[in-house]
């Protein structure tokens, strides 16, 4: 389910900010963007997501705005600097009089190889990945509001699918009813205007319509379409994880009714199969946005 979370939590050393950008997807996945010194950090916060979303694409970013130089340390590689003053002298002694220069502190300061910006986290460690959780905990709570509110929409939105599929159901099932003796007056009539004059076998006529009868029975298929649809309202009352479960449920859908069109004999009942494949293929999209 998409979503989008975000909290910020106010340390010593900085503010530590955390976004969280969820989307739909069957299973889960995790991408994690912290600085490069906090890796040690990105076993828990995955950790962390992990008991929260179960299902979905989810991209987790952590900045951390910090307070001045509260964090930041200066390092010269003091070897590497006598090796430039030495290379320096021995350039100066072979220089004419008049092109000697002096060595330029500043610009030996701008050298990244010889001063270095480093952060220096040290005692704040432990301080840094307990603010980095806190905030990913409020993220994540975030987060689940939002999907929250789009759950709402989502269980209304497959409720009322479902509640047509059985509107449907129970017209597929008065029909079947009716679809035999239709079916049998119809193959009557159309004998009668080939054979004209030669008297029916009336025993032998209703013996191919019973078989014909068996073949074309749907009673099986509705009634487990209808448990179908009564599990489906039994999974939305649990407090849990249901998206596989229902995702299931969707397949054995799809499979009963395919079966009632491969039967059906009755135009009218294909045209209400045709629907019914809608509805199902509607639920099965939406039942990918849950857990």
């Amino acid at each position: 389910m998409t979503g989008y979370g975000t909290a910020s939590v106010k340390t010593s050393f900085g503010t530590v900010t955390v976004e969280l950008k969820a989307v739909n997807q069957r299973f889960q996945e995790c991408h994690i963007r912290l600085p490069h010194h906090l890796l040690k950090c990105e076993e828990a916060i995955r950790k962390q997501v992990k008991k929260q979303i179960l299902r979905g694409k989810v991209d987790l970013f952590v900045t951390i705005e910090q307070d001045a130089t509260s964090l930041k340390k200066l390092t010269v590689d003091t070897a590497l600097l006598d090796q430039y003053i030495e290379a320096a002298n021995l350039i100066a002694g072979r220089l004419s009089h008049g092109e000697s220069q002096r060595l330029d502190a500043q610009s030996l300061l701008l050298h990244t190889e010889i001063a270095t910006v480093t952060l220096d986290t040290g005692e704040r460690a432990e301080e840094m990945e307990n603010a980095i959780l806190e905030a990913v905990a409020l993220a994540l709570a975030s987060l689940n509001e939002m999907r929250l509110q789009e759950g709402e929409h989502l269980f209304q939105d497959i409720a009322e699918s479902l509640r047509q599929l059985a509107l449907l159901c129970d017209q597929v099932e008065r029909q079947a009813a009716s679809m035999l003796g239709d079916y049998q007056e119809k193959i009557k009539a159309r004998l009668q205007e080939y054979l004209k004059e030669v008297e029916l076998d009336h025993d032998r006529l209703l013996t191919e319509v019973a078989l014909l009868a068996d073949k074309a029975d749907i009673r099986e298929e509705i009634v487990r379409l209808r448990s179908h649809l009564t599990q489906f309202d039994h999974y939305f009352q649990l407090d849990e994880a249901i998206g596989r479960r229902l995702d299931f449920l969707v397949q054995e859908m799809n499979r009963e009714v395919n079966t009632i069109g491969s039967k059906a004999l009755d135009t009218q009942i294909r045209q209400h199969v045709v629907e019914m494949k809608g509805f199902i293929e509607k639920i099965k999209e939406q039942v990918q946005n849950i857990e």
